[in-house]
């Protein structure tokens, strides 16, 4: 049997280094623990809040280990192939939630009336 006539599987590129996917290597709020866990706790969906020197955005990751007060967190880039590394990074637990977070409410008007002349 030579193989003739099999399905070929599709070969993806070898993946890039999570950091190629992002606006900079690590977040702005990333924080570490004092005591850091050894062992994996869990596999838990959250939304994280990252900050970026030009923006931040909320994205859907995993809650992978905790401590106090801290959250690793595993995240995909948006638009990154599947064979994409991850970002593994450790939050502060105000920035990792289980669903959306609410925005606050603005004191002031979105605009102010036209002033009259």
């Amino acid at each position: 049997m030579t193989g003739e006539g099999r399905r070929r599987e599709p070969v993806l590129p070898p993946p890039l280094p999570a950091a190629a996917y992002w606006p900079a290597p690590r977040p702005r709020n990333e924080r570490n623990p004092a005591r850091v866990p050894v062992r994996p706790q869990g596999d838990i969906p959250v939304i994280v809040r990252l900050v970026w020197d030009s923006h931040e955005e909320l994205l859907p990751g995993r809650a992978i280990r905790w401590a106090e007060g801290f959250v690793m967190v595993m995240l995909k880039a948006p638009g990154a192939p599947s064979n994409a590394h991850e970002l593994v990074c450790w939050l502060s637990a105000d920035d990792v939630f289980r669903t959306l977070p609410r925005r606050p409410r603005q004191t002031r008007p979105m605009s102010a009336p036209p002033q009259a002349s």
